[in-house]
């Protein structure tokens, strides 16, 4: 088998780039476009780095992987080691195939691997974030500038100098990325590119300065086609990116509306409860609510780490009063939050009516929903048409909301708000819509693809390397973009058979690796 590249490029949708594309402005996208295979990459919901990231490179819904988001069903941030399923790179490597991973997120801490895995987004320069530990050596400086990133993020400040500091580390970790690949040997490569994310946060109001680092990207594609010439290559993302949202949906309070939520109390008192919740949106009062509710939860969380947000025996039951003034004895449906608010739970030991013949009725009212002429959300499921796995950490009606709509938790007095005050940077969790290239010796010309799944990527790859690929993978493997006749388009796609033996065999190799680790 060839080597084979793959390019990550985080957050980029088609809605962005495609334009600039056909004005000429993005000749290297424009060439892999008319000589190879493109379409869009439809990515998890919500549309986070994570699950999409674990869901790519394990080939698996994020149901299978125990989580949504950076945190995890416990409230405890998720890491590298929180994903039992195996990598792209983890089958290679037991069929003994070389892989070297760089800067994908989601990796931190690094695992042994066959190969080498410099960690996307540690916490500091400082952190150990290579294996094997002796390279960081050479890749000295990979990392350079992710404390100063974060500190701005979270002051929300938009530094001048900052667009030139981010698009000299890009060009800075090529270079390192270039001389690393000159001395280790290497079947698979991946190469995680998450500038184009940042990017797009910081200056998504300003499309001349967004389109001059993507003519950067573009000319790093350019380099990457002359470096990598004659093998099969990727170029995906993990989802796409759109414009911050003009209003403000409190999907409880129009659970309440419609009769599924219950205050506690009199009509006053409710009155009292909903003012309350008003006032926290204040941002310097709902700065100090969120402190004190993340120094509430790091206290709660202790005790019950490692259990589940949803279902009956969730932490949410047992710690109801974490959401003040809702009556749970007599409330049907609630949304509880996270990073993103994308799913209601129905209370089933409330119910009084058949469980499907509400959840129908919820999604049929929520699916129609339009407030002053605006439709509220694009599309709206039962959990089980979107997931497979674990459920009972899947809320039990899953909704993707209209990109121009911010959806809340909170009791506020109001249904649905115009925003008062935008904030400028760019968003994703609506943003499903990521980006799919193919290019290379194997792959058809110029053949625009219908959408495709994140998690039809590691089959795909697997199948590449005439590997037989695990029968519980979610996605397929897509033979329409190799070129008739050519090896991987002729080979037929074999499956692998996952006993109960080889989940023991895999339960303890985790075990063992961790030990080592």
């Amino acid at each position: 088998m060839e080597k084979f590249v793959l390019v990550g490029l985080d957050g980029v949708g088609w809605n962005v780039i495609k334009p600039w594309i056909d004005k000429g402005f993005l000749p290297t996208f424009k060439r892999l476009m008319d000589n190879g295979v493109w379409g869009v990459l439809k990515s998890t919901i919500p549309s986070l780095t994570s699950p999409a990231i674990p869901s790519f490179f394990t080939g698996k819904n994020p149901a299978k992987l125990g989580f949504f988001s950076f945190l995890k069903p416990d409230g405890s941030i998720m890491t590298y080691r929180d994903i039992k399923e195996p990598s792209i790179w983890d089958i290679l490597g037991e069929y003994g195939y070389k892989s070297i991973i760089i800067n994908l997120r989601t990796t931190y801490p690094p695992k042994k691997i066959n190969g080498i895995m410099i960690s996307g987004f540690p916490p500091s320069e400082e952190s150990e974030y290579t294996y094997p530990p002796e390279i960081k050596n050479m890749v000295k400086g990979f990392h350079i500038g992710t404390e100063k990133l974060v500190k701005l993020w979270k002051k929300g400040k938009l530094k001048k100098g900052l667009m030139s500091f981010i698009i000299e580390r890009m060009w800075k970790r090529y270079k390192i990325i270039k001389n690393l690949i000159t001395k280790y040997e290497y079947d698979f490569l991946l190469y995680w590119i998450g500038e184009t994310d940042t990017i797009q946060h910081w200056y998504w109001h300003n499309k001349d300065k967004l389109l001059t680092f993507f003519q950067e990207v573009d000319k790093l594609l350019n380099n990457i086609l002359e470096d990598f010439r004659y093998r099969n290559l990727f170029i995906i993302s993990d989802h796409g990116f759109c414009g911050p949202p003009l209003y403000n949906f409190y999907i409880n309070s129009w659970l309440k509306e419609c009769g599924y939520l219950k205050l506690k109390g009199n009509k006053y008192y409710q009155w009292f409860i909903q003012t309350i919740y008003s006032i926290a949106e204040n941002k310097k009062i709902k700065n100090f609510f969120l402190k004190f509710l993340e120094f509430k939860n790091k206290i709660f969380f202790k005790n019950y780490k490692n259990q589940h947000y949803y279902g009956k025996d969730s932490i949410w039951n047992k710690r109801r009063n974490l959401f003040w003034g809702v009556d749970y004895n007599n409330t049907i449906a609630i949304a509880y939050g996270g990073n993103t608010v994308w799913g209601i739970n129905i209370l089933k030991e409330n119910l009084k009516e058949d469980y499907e013949k509400i959840r129908e009725e919820i999604i049929n009212k929520l699916k129609n929903l339009k407030i002053n002429g605006k439709k509220v959300v694009k599309d709206v499921w039962k959990r089980e048409e979107l997931f497979k796995g674990d459920l009972s950490i899947v809320p039990d009606i899953v909704y993707l909301p209209s990109e121009d709509v911010y959806v809340s938790i909170l009791l506020s007095k109001n249904v649905l708000i115009k925003r008062k005050k935008i904030d400028p940077r760019g968003t994703h969790e609506k943003a499903v819509n990521g980006i799919f290239l193919a290019y290379g010796k194997d792959i058809k010309k110029g053949l625009k693809l219908g959408e495709i799944q994140i998690y039809d990527i590691a089959p795909t790859i697997l199948h590449l390397f005439n590997i037989p690929i695990p029968e519980d993978i979610d996605g397929r493997v897509l033979k329409e973009i190799f070129k008739e006749n050519s090896e991987p388009a002729v080979r037929p796609v074999v499956y692998q058979k996952i006993t109960e033996k080889d989940r023991i065999k895999g339960k303890i190799k985790k075990l063992r690796l961790l030990r080592k680790i």
